[in-house]
């Protein structure tokens, strides 16, 4: 399923990003999730986002989360002002 729209300030990667994000949160949540009720899915959808932000490994940031990589590269940043 493609996105419904995608806003134009957004830069082509951003958009991209957020494509393959929302491909990730169906294909490891929502399919496979078993939802009652509208509240079960946004809690599901919620745990899955801290989930892929606070505990998830990326390969891509060298195994590390999103979460703890960029508190490492705002902590670096802030010391160098």
């Amino acid at each position: 399923m493609r996105p419904k729209s995608i806003q134009l300030s957004y830069s082509f990667m951003e958009d991209l990003k957020v494509v393959i994000q929302d491909e990730k949160l169906k294909a490891e949540e929502l399919y496979i999730g078993r939802y009652k009720s509208e509240k079960d899915l946004k809690e599901g959808i919620a745990n899955y986002i801290d989930f892929y932000n606070n505990k998830r490994p990326h390969s891509v940031i060298r195994y590390s989360t999103p979460q703890k990589y960029e508190d490492r590269f705002y902590n670096k940043n802030k010391k160098r002002k």
